[in-house]
């Protein structure tokens, strides 16, 4: 089975259990009281949880390189997401700070992690932690300046996903690790990630929303840019690295492979849930940021494996 296959596989099985989250959602009428709860039981202790424990391993040199590879080529692309947006989205424009953070930011916790452990198992997951390390470190930095926030420090380094890298970072340089007893249950809810990441996005699908017909073309621009044309670039990006350092010897080109298809499937994610986040916490546009991360969910269903069947065929060229 191809990765393409593979990818579009998985997340047909998490749009099932979206699915199954937004009917339970609509039945049990959740409220916004449930869904902030379900986030930030997530983000602050399921995706650190997994976060951490993918650091549990061996320490390699090649690993460690591996690592540094893939936060580097994390940041390039980000930085490259930044200027498009800024090109695409000028300020004169509705809504252009929640379009920038879409182009800029994608899910790469909620939806990567999942999508790279049905792929690449949780070796994986280690080495996607330099693209969630970048995009916090960005989201904390030049998200807040693009919503019209301060930079807070304090938040990029208490983050707790940044704090469970860098924590992880320390468990995968000691020769001792993690002991079972710790690790297991540790692992246990780290392995949630997936069914608790689409039951919310279930519940994001059943909220009312009215008055879209008005902010329609914008929302579906910023899908196309976050879905199509940013995955172009990433590809492009990805393809380049991989033919570059094919040309200088002794480098594992397989690792290689790995890590720059990990950085791509992250790259190609739709909008990031910290979009409708923002929006709410900035008093933005909050049906236009759900939206935006609701259609993007839905419709990267062919737009991740479509464009992971052209960097497949690119390969074999």
């Amino acid at each position: 089975m191809t990765i393409s296959e593979q990818i579009f596989k998985q997340l047909i099985i998490m749009l099932v259990i979206a699915v199954l989250g937004f009917i339970f959602a609509k039945l049990t009428k959740t409220g916004d009281k449930e869904e902030k709860f379900l986030t930030k039981v997530l983000l602050l202790f399921i995706n650190p949880c997994l976060t951490m424990i993918s650091f549990n391993v061996k320490f390699e040199k090649e690993m460690f390189f591996g690592l540094l590879l893939s936060l580097a080529l994390s940041f390039f692309i980000i930085f490259l997401f930044t200027v498009l947006a800024k090109i695409l989205f000028p300020k004169n424009k509705i809504n252009f700070d929640l379009e920038r953070l879409s182009t800029v930011f994608t899910n790469c916790g909620f939806v990567g992690i999942p999508l790279i452990k049905a792929v690449f198992g949780t070796g994986g997951v280690f080495y996607l932690m330099g693209f969630i390390a970048a995009f916090n470190v960005m989201l904390w930095t030049y998200g807040i300046i693009i919503i019209g926030g301060k930079i807070d420090i304090k938040k990029v380094l208490l983050n707790t996903n940044v704090l469970a890298v860098i924590v992880g970072l320390i468990v995968f340089c000691l020769p001792v690790k993690i002991p079972e007893i710790i690790a297991n249950p540790v692992s246990m809810v780290g392995n949630c990630n997936t069914a608790v990441s689409m039951i919310l996005l279930g519940i994001f699908f059943a909220h009312e929303f009215s008055g879209v017909r008005e902010k329609l073309v914008g929302i579906l621009w910023t899908c196309f840019v976050r879905l199509v044309i940013c995955s172009v670039i990433a590809l492009a990006v990805c393809f380049g690295v991989i033919y570059c350092l094919s040309q200088i010897n002794g480098i594992n080109m397989e690792l290689v492979k790995m890590i720059c298809t990990i950085v791509l499937i992250a790259s190609m994610c739709p909008a990031a849930v910290s979009v409708s986040s923002f929006a709410c916490l900035f008093d933005k546009d909050i049906m236009f940021g759900n939206l935006v991360v609701c259609f993007t969910h839905v419709l990267c269903v062919l737009s991740i494996p479509g464009f992971m069947m052209v960097f497949e065929f690119l390969l074999k060229c």
